[in-house]
C-alpha cells in the first residue's frame, strides 16, 4: 500500500512540514528548484511503476478525472462507492521548465515569471499531504499526467487555407461553435483584461459551455525576415499594434481561433480518455459541456458501476464530511466486505433509475435510495445492535455466575463461551452484510 512517490517525498525538502506552511520563505530558490528537478527525474524514471500502482489488480472500480482536480470533500463522499481514484499529481506541473520561445513571448506580453511561485508550490504540497491517508489506503493514486500536455521545446507552426474547419467532422465543429463564448480582451499596462463592449480586439479568450478550460489568443502582425526552404524554417518579426484589426480580418481570425480551440480540447480529451483506457478506469467529466459532447458524438455503453457514479456525483451526501479522512480510510480497510455489500446494493437500486431522463426526478429518486439505505436501515441496524448488546450482557452474567458456582463447570463454561463467541461472530457477519452497515459505521465513526 502507499506510493513510491510519497516514499520519495518524505525525504525531500519539499515535504518539510514547517517550510510548507511558511511557503518555503527560508528555503533558497536554488534548493527548491533542485528539489523539484529531483522529483521530476524520479517521476519520469519510474513511470512504469507508477502506472502499475495506479492500475492495481485491474478489477476494481476506478475513476480518472484527467487533469481536473477533485475536491477533498468529494473524494470523501466518493469513498462510499468508488474503489479507487487516479488523480493528476498537483506537484509535477511545477517541475516544467519554461522554454526560450515561451519565455520571450511571456516577457513581451507582460507575463514573464519572476522566480518560483512559492505559494503555488506550498498549495500543491499541502494538497498531497491532505491525500496521504487516502494514498496509504490505496484509495487514491497520483500520476504525473501534466507531462502529456507540456509545451514542446520547439513550437510548431500550423496552417490551413480553410481556418482548420476541415480537421473535425462538420456536426462536431458546429456543436463547438454553438457552445463557444468569445471574450474580447485589451491590454491594460502589462495585463490582458476583459473588454466586453469591443467589436474587434487584438486579444480574445475562447471557451465552450461551462468548461473551465479556455484559450487566449493575441492577433500579432508579422513580417518575414528570412525563409529557408531546405530546413523549412523562417525568421519573422512579430509586433502587436495598438490599432484594432479590420472587422473582416478579425472575424476570420475569431473563426480560426474557435476551430483551433475545439481541436485542442478534443486532442486533450482524447489523450485523457486513452490514459483512462490504459488504467482500466472510467473517465470523469466535471463539465456539462464535455459530458454532452461525449454522449452526443461518442456514446458508449454505461455499466452498472459507472451509472452509480454518474448519479452519486450529483448528490449531496453530507455525513462523510463530518468524519476525518483517517477514520474514513480505516473504515474502508477494516470493513472491506461491508463496503462491497453496500456498493452492490447501491448499484442494484440505482440501476433501476437508468431510464429516468429528468435530472431533478432522478436526483429525487436517488436521494430516496440513499435515505432508505442510510436512515431507515440505519435505525434497524441500531435496534439490532442494542438487542445484541442486551443479550450479550445477560449471557455474560449467566456465564459468570456459572463460573463462580463451582470449578467443575469449567469445561461447560469453555463450551458455552465458545458458543457465545460463535454467536457473536455469526451476528457480526450478518450485521456487516446489511447494505446500510457501511453508512451506519461511517456515521458512528464521525460522532466518536
Amino acid at each position: 500500500m502507499g506510493s513510491i512517490l510519497f516514499d520519495f517525498l518524505t525525504e525531500n525538502v519539499l515535504f518539510r512540514e514547517r517550510d510548507v506552511y511558511e511557503h518555503y520563505a527560508s528555503v533558497p530558490e536554488a534548493e527548491l528548484s533542485a528539489a523539484l528537478q529531483q522529483y521530476r527525474k524520479f517521476c519520469l524514471a519510474h513511470q512504469r511503476e507508477l502506472m502499475a500502482e495506479a492500475t492495481g489488480h485491474g478489477s476494481c472500480f476506478t475513476l480518472f478525472p484527467g487533469m481536473h482536480p477533485v475536491p477533498l470533500d468529494l473524494l470523501k463522499q466518493s469513498a462510499l462507492y468508488v474503489e479507487r481514484y487516479v488523480l493528476a499529481d498537483p506537484l509535477f506541473p511545477l517541475t516544467e521548465a519554461e522554454n526560450d520561445a515561451a519565455r520571450a513571448m511571456h516577457s513581451y506580453l507582460g507575463g514573464s515569471k519572476k522566480g518560483l511561485d512559492r505559494q503555488a508550490l506550498s498549495q500543491a504540497v499541502r494538497s498531497l499531504k491532505a491525500l496521504t491517508p487516502m494514498i496509504a489506503a490505496d484509495y487514491v493514486k497520483c500520476l504525473p499526467v501534466s507531462f502529456l500536455f507540456e509545451v514542446p521545446e520547439h513550437l510548431p507552426i500550423y496552417f490551413s487555407e480553410n481556418r482548420f474547419s476541415e480537421v473535425l467532422r462538420s456536426d462536431v465543429l458546429s456543436y463547438f461553435h454553438e457552445q463557444a463564448t468569445i471574450q474580447p480582451l485589451r491590454r491594460d499596462g502589462r495585463k490582458w483584461v476583459s473588454d466586453p463592449g469591443a467589436r474587434v480586439a487584438r486579444g480574445i479568450a475562447v471557451r465552450f459551455g461551462d468548461d473551465s478550460d479556455e484559450m487566449i489568443y493575441q492577433l500579432f502582425e508579422q513580417k518575414v525576415e528570412s525563409l529557408d526552404e531546405a530546413t523549412r524554417t523562417y525568421a519573422a518579426r512579430l509586433t502587436l499594434p495598438d490599432t484594432p484589426p479590420a472587422p473582416e480580418y478579425y472575424a476570420a481570425w475569431v473563426e480560426q481561433s474557435v476551430n483551433r480551440t475545439a481541436i485542442n480540447l478534443l486532442q486533450r480529451l482524447s489523450t485523457e480518455l486513452a490514459l483512462a483506457v490504459q488504467l482500466g478506469a472510467s473517465y470523469v467529466c466535471f463539465s456539462r459541456f464535455r459530458s454532452d459532447l461525449l454522449n452526443r458524438f461518442f456514446p458508449v455503453t454505461v455499466e452498472t458501476s459507472q451509472h452509480t457514479a454518474n448519479v452519486m456525483l450529483t448528490l449531496d451526501v453530507p455525513f462523510p464530511n463530518e468524519i476525518d479522512t483517517e477514520s474514513l480510510m480505516a473504515l474502508r480497510l477494516e470493513d472491506g466486505a461491508a463496503f462491497q455489500t453496500f456498493r452492490r446494493e447501491l448499484e442494484k437500486q440505482l440501476w433501476d433509475l437508468r431510464n429516468e431522463q429528468d435530472p431533478e426526478r432522478l436526483r429525487s429518486k436517488a436521494q430516496k435510495v440513499m435515505h432508505d439505505l442510510g436512515s431507515v436501515q440505519h435505525g434497524l441496524l441500531s435496534l439490532k445492535l442494542k438487542q445484541f448488546r442486551r443479550n450479550a450482557i445477560i449471557q455474560y452474567a449467566t456465564l459468570s455466575a456459572t463460573f463462580l458456582a463451582s470449578q467443575q463447570y469449567l469445561p461447560g463454561l469453555i463450551a458455552a463461551a465458545g458458543l457465545a463467541f460463535k454467536l457473536k461472530a455469526d451476528y457480526d457477519a450478518a450485521f456487516r452484510q446489511n447494505p446500510a452497515y457501511f453508512l451506519w459505521k461511517a456515521r458512528h465513526s464521525s460522532n466518536s
